[in-house]
């Protein structure tokens, strides 16, 4: 049992640095003896744990499973020494967040600064990217994702809803006859996200029939910053997050069209692995985000 402990913590080790070269450094032992403990550890399981290639370490489901079994014994394990030692159980270890570049203007960016705020011993490696990663293959522990209906899991939690408006620039419309009803907003030049398309745009309003567009568009952009600032500079309309033009709205030099028609919310929500335990700083790391946008949500969102 003691030879399979030790194997453990140093599998664990390995994915938290992502490299046996690296976790051979972070144990003061050699590559090799890493690679040995790895190997005596799935020979014994009989399973594969990790995907070895010349440039990067891949989890395999079973490695999946084990590491979260890894981790929860290397929590009780330091939360016991600091039992005993009686030093401070304060929070400490690495957490890798992505997160659509799109929310750096949101107040989601505040949050996880006051996160660090709390729990400094904690270290961030933050990754704003509008590329869709998947956990395990990039070795990340949370993933902040955007999407109309997220589908409901033990593993994913809402913190934020973004309210949506159509805008254009001033000068855009001026050039323009006046938009009274959402059916004219098909004339326009339409600014798309790619890959992720608008087919379908419904708006509503009290009184009024839903209102179902498919526009056309005359502009496809990866970025929802760009597309924000391609709509700014007169290039044509685009649906964006309201904390995105909030500032442009105020100034004057975005307008929202059909302002008083509703657009469905984007919801903005917390994914991490299926195994992570309760007690984990990926979990404290969600609960603190999602304390903290509370206001935010109460509020209608943003």
């Amino acid at each position: 049992m003691i030879d399979e402990l030790r194997q453990i913590a140093v599998f664990s080790k390995v994915v938290e640095h992502g490299s046996l070269r690296k976790a051979a450094a972070a144990l003061d032992i050699s590559p090799s003896v890493v690679s040995h403990h790895v190997s005596q550890l799935e020979t014994k399981l009989s399973v594969a744990l990790l995907y070895r290639s010349t440039r990067k370490l891949t989890l395999t489901r079973e490695g999946e499973v084990l590491l979260g079994a890894a981790r929860q014994m290397m929590e009780a394990v330091e939360t016991g020494l600091d039992q005993v030692t009686g030093k401070s159980t304060e929070p400490t270890g690495e957490l890798s967040v992505t997160i659509p570049s799109v929310l750096v203007h949101s107040p989601i960016t505040k949050a996880i600064a006051r996160f660090h705020q709390n729990f400094p011993k904690i270290r961030l490696d933050i990754d704003y990217t509008d590329e869709r990663k998947p956990l395990i293959e990039n070795r990340i522990d949370v993933a902040i994702r955007m999407t109309l209906n997220r589908e409901r899991s033990p593993n994913r939690k809402t913190v934020l809803k973004a309210q949506r408006y159509i805008v254009a620039a001033r000068t855009y419309m001026e050039a323009r006859d006046p938009i009274e009803h959402p059916s004219q907003l098909l004339d326009l030049d339409w600014i798309d996200l790619k890959p992720v398309r608008q087919n379908r745009l419904v708006m509503t309003k009290d009184g009024e029939v839903d209102v179902s567009l498919s526009p056309q568009a005359s502009i496809q952009a990866n970025s929802a910053i760009g597309r924000y600032y391609l709509a700014r500079a007169s290039s044509g309309v685009a649906v964006v997050p309201g904390f995105v033009a909030r500032h442009d709205l105020a100034e004057g030099r975005v307008v929202q069209l059909c302002e008083d028609w509703q657009i469905e919310p984007l919801e903005v929500f917390a994914e991490w692995h299926s195994n992570t335990p309760r007690q984990s700083i990926t979990q404290l790391f969600v609960n603190q985000i999602s304390e903290s946008l509370a206001f935010h949500n109460k509020a209608g969102g943003l």
